[in-house]
């Protein structure tokens, strides 16, 4: 029976303990090993029974021993083969099943962040038939999108799509550039 201290593991090794307990937040590295330390130990403080339970069942042959007080360490009980297996899966883990274990899922076309816009369901009609904007400017360019939208305007949604920008918008409406017209 051996029994490896937290202290005693290498940076292989606490990356191995942290993907194990955090499976939904894994890391290929840590910057150095108080680092590797303090991160296990807080995922080891902040671990609930049940992520506990989740543990021992990953890793049967595992036995974790929690010391309360000023020293909390991790306890392996199991053939050195089980913690290199974990060390070694962790080392391999490609880039791409690193990305996609952690990237947070993109929005749905109309599931916007934040607050909905007032301009949101609107037509953007110019008053102008030549871009007042300075050329080659953002809001040039947002003002080009409204123009070359003819008579009949631009929905905003639309307007966001073909690149066009809020802030260009409202500077256009408060200087009489643009009308904007709710649905």
């Amino acid at each position: 029976m051996t029994k490896t201290s937290i202290e005693r593991l290498s940076l292989s090794g606490l990356v191995a303990a942290h993907n194990i307990l955090n499976p939904d937040r894994p890391v290929l590295h840590f910057r150095n090993k108080a680092t590797g330390l303090k991160r296990v130990r807080d995922l080891i403080h902040r671990a609930s029974p049940s992520s506990m339970a989740e543990l021992k069942k990953k890793m049967p042959d595992l036995d974790l021993e929690l010391e309360v007080g000023e020293a909390t360490s991790i306890v392996l009980d199991a053939p050195n083969d089980t913690l290199e297996t974990a060390m070694e899966a962790t080392r391999t883990m490609r880039t791409t099943e690193f990305i996609e274990a952690t990237r947070i899922k993109t929005v749905q076309k109309g599931d916007g962040r934040g607050r909905k816009s007032s301009f949101s369901g609107s037509r953007i009609v110019s008053t102008k038939t030549v871009n007042p904007r300075r050329p080659g400017s953002h809001g040039w360019k947002s003002m080009k999108i409204i123009i070359e939208s003819g008579p009949d305007g631009i929905s905003y949604e639309d307007f966001i799509a073909a690149g066009g920008r809020a802030v260009d918008l409202r500077w256009d409406v408060a200087h009489g550039n643009v009308m904007v017209v709710k649905n």
